[in-house]
């Protein structure tokens, strides 16, 4: 499915928001947990929940229950500064 997803957004976002996209699809899924957000942008687990609390956080998460996840789409695009 996200592979359908970014095939259409091909002609929208530049490569390297595609490729890394593909790759962290790859690698977690088309969602993040909170703590492989954490891992790729490099900040502690306290600080990622300061941010949502505090409305400051990036990436704005989709909640499931009590967890946070983040749109692989969303972290890339963020990733590259789109």
């Amino acid at each position: 499915m996200i592979d359908i997803v970014i095939a259409e957004l091909a002609n929208k976002l530049p490569a390297e928001v595609i490729f890394t996209a593909t790759f962290l699809n790859e690698k977690y899924g088309p969602m993040l947990t909170a703590q492989q957000y954490c891992e790729q942008f490099n900040i502690k687990t306290n600080t990622l929940e300061r941010q949502i609390s505090n409305e400051t956080v990036a990436i704005k998460p989709r909640k499931v229950g009590k967890a946070n996840f983040f749109p692989t789409i969303e972290v890339a695009k963020y990733m590259h500064g789109s």
